[in-house]
């Protein structure tokens, strides 16, 4: 079962994960925030291949919405996001937490969206 969990447990099976959260939406409230999962691997560098490789995974998916991958020079931490968000919120530096109905929908097709990238990222990475 997918939850909300499923993609950092993934993600820890390719390198340890240093991170203090470990969840890309509330399962009791998924129109709480912004669907996003921020981490970063133990013990690796910024410009580490396999940020890169995971980079082009995720740009690549397809799915119900667009997806990124991105990093900021302030920060180690990376931020997978839909896209959609990357752009109108995050850039902008927005509010994750007041969704407004077209940002309710881009929630929901990022969960739809979950189970697909995830077993995206195990085939690539062989991960079973």
């Amino acid at each position: 079962m997918i939850t909300n969990t499923s993609l950092f447990e993934t993600l820890e099976k390719i390198k340890p994960i240093e991170s203090a959260f470990a969840s890309t939406h509330n399962m009791d409230d998924k129109y709480s925030r912004i669907f996003r999962l921020i981490f970063r691997f133990k013990d690796t560098l910024k410009e580490d291949t396999v940020y890169k490789r995971l980079q082009n995974i995720i740009t690549k998916f397809v799915g119900n919405t667009e997806w990124v991958m991105k990093n900021s020079d302030k920060s180690n931490n990376y931020i997978i996001v839909p896209k959609y968000f990357y752009e109108e919120r995050i850039l902008k530096d927005l509010d994750i937490k007041n969704l407004n109905n077209f940002d309710k929908i881009i929630n929901d097709k990022a969960i739809a969206d979950l189970p697909f990238l995830i077993e995206k990222i195990k085939n690539e990475f062989n991960i079973v």
